[in-house]
């Protein structure tokens, strides 16, 4: 059996070994390693389950009301969650990725950070 990687914006792949996160950035599920071309980084078990969580869901939105039935089983509290997030958050600043995780309309939303190139941007407020 082959292993399966699949790129992130495919919103129809509910499975897979590898993803494709961006440019030479890549997320192996079995090891729970995000690879940076020769660089690892391992992410902790409840944020390796987290963030599969929002690979596989639907424009990788979730409730908090998923994120509790799939790492407490229905018994975390809002504080458990926001910690959670909080965790997962910093660990995909950590292995630099252009990741983040907003919330937006009642659902945690992980998705692609916009950046601006300051070497050519001007302040529209500067005169």
């Amino acid at each position: 059996m082959g292993i399966k990687i699949v790129y992130v914006a495919d919103a129809n792949i509910k499975e897979a070994d590898i993803y494709l996160l961006t440019e030479g950035i890549t997320y192996d599920v079995m090891s729970r390693t995000v690879w940076r071309g020769e660089e690892a980084i391992r992410l902790a078990p409840q944020a390796a389950a987290l963030f599969l969580l929002f690979l596989h869901a639907e424009e990788h939105r979730v409730t908090a009301e998923e994120i509790d039935r799939k790492l407490w089983k229905g018994n975390g509290s809002k504080g458990s969650i926001h910690a959670a997030i909080k965790r997962l958050r910093s660990s995909l600043r950590n292995a630099g990725l252009p990741l983040e995780i907003i919330f937006h309309e009642e659902c945690y939303l992980l998705k692609k950070m916009r950046t601006i190139n300051t070497k050519n941007y001007q302040n529209p407020f500067n005169d």
